[in-house]
């Protein structure tokens, strides 16, 4: 085997590792792409259900305070939903 062939054998090695690493960094950039639109989504989420929890704490406590017993009632009912509806979701 002349010097020519093993250039070529070497050059087409390195042709099929070069190709193999470009699919790599495609499928990497995927995962990273998924990943920070899962975040993104991720972090709207935790950002909706804070600004409902805090919506929904103004809005309970003033009815409680202004409408006596009955509102109070009420009040430790939406409270239990809200620790209920989470129950089962913790890892």
């Amino acid at each position: 085997m002349g010097h020519l062939e093993i250039c070529e054998g070497l050059i087409k090695h390195i042709n099929e590792v070069d190709d193999r690493l470009a699919e790599m960094y495609e499928e990497w950039w995927r995962v990273e792409e998924n990943g920070r639109m899962v975040k993104e989504g991720c972090e709207r989420v935790v950002e909706e259900r804070v600004s409902e929890s805090a919506c929904n704490s103004f809005t309970s406590s003033s009815i409680i305070e202004e409408s006596g017993p009955a509102a109070r009632s009420y009040g430790r009912y939406r409270w239990a939903l809200g620790v209920f509806s989470g129950a089962g979701t913790s890892n």
